[in-house]
């Protein structure tokens, strides 16, 4: 069994394996150097299994990194990490070196398939796509999300100008 996910579940996926033992694979994952020393996880025996610095993230995890992703460069990857190329970098600022369609449509094209399932890869990004959908929710949950936003700038306001408290 390998494990695996993207982005936060790609993060999540390093912690379970190393934690296991099982071998993990993730894409675009955030770092872990900084905090990968606070999980554990209880054995059957009644201890805890920690992660070590220098254990099984070093020699069993796989982070598959896209170039021009921010998500990643959330803290500082650690293991062996591979760096790919982002097909659509002109497009990064759209978040478009994070979608997991380019990083599958990368490693076909570059790492072929042996059976020849899949000669071209194409997809397309639109972020504006999704604007109906994120209005629609904020509009939902108004009442929910309007004072977070407040209280979220207050405290914001009370970090950056102390002289206001």
């Amino acid at each position: 069994m390998i494990v695996t996910g993207h982005s936060l579940g790609g993060g999540l996926a390093r912690i379970v394996g190393t934690l296991t033992g099982l071998p993990s694979v993730s894409f675009s994952p955030p770092g872990l150097a900084l905090s990968h020393r606070k999980y554990s996880a209880p054995r059957p025996d009644g201890t805890k299994a920690r992660i070590s610095s220098n254990g099984a993230m070093h020699h069993q995890s796989i982070a598959v990194v896209t170039e021009f992703d921010w998500v990643p460069a959330i803290d500082k990857q650690v293991g062996l990490v591979q760096t790919i190329v982002c097909d659509r970098g002109d497009k990064a600022h759209q978040n478009s070196c994070h979608l997991l369609e380019g990083t599958i449509c990368h490693l076909l094209q570059h790492c072929g398939d042996r059976r020849h399932r899949y000669d071209t890869c194409a997809y397309d990004v639109d972020i504006a796509a999704i604007a109906p959908s994120l209005l629609s929710f904020a509009w939902t949950h108004r009442y929910i999300l309007f004072p977070s936003f407040l209280l979220v700038l207050l405290m914001v306001a009370f970090a950056i100008v102390p002289e206001l408290v």
